[in-house]
């Protein structure tokens, strides 16, 4: 079994609604709640990281299969599966922030 990290708000007691389904890269559900997944943390922020220095998706994939990291599914990591990542990590930084990126 996973570490749990309950640093993740979706899992706060006031929150009444359940995660259904296959979480995203990054989580694993427990008792129908997202949480982080430490491990695969790690890979999120390096590829936000590269993000963050303008690679394309297609360069940050191939980064990330040259240190021989595999999604869960499948055999690498490619542009779709990176542009996702990207996208939520997005969503949620501009639900956290109350904004969208870029906007003043």
């Amino acid at each position: 079994m996973r570490p749990c990290n309950r640093s993740l708000k979706s899992c706060a007691p006031q929150s009444k609604r359940h995660h259904i389904g296959v979480a995203p890269y990054g989580y694993f559900v427990q008792n129908g709640c997202l949480v982080e997944d430490s491990r695969e943390q790690v890979v999120v922020q390096k590829i936000m990281k590269l993000w963050s220095e303008e690679k394309s998706l297609s360069d940050i994939a191939r980064h990330i299969n040259g240190l021989k990291i595999r999604p869960r599914k499948g055999r690498a990591f490619d542009h779709s599966i990176v542009r996702s990542i990207v996208n939520r990590h997005e969503s949620i930084k501009q639900k956290t922030s109350g904004g969208k990126h870029g906007t003043q």
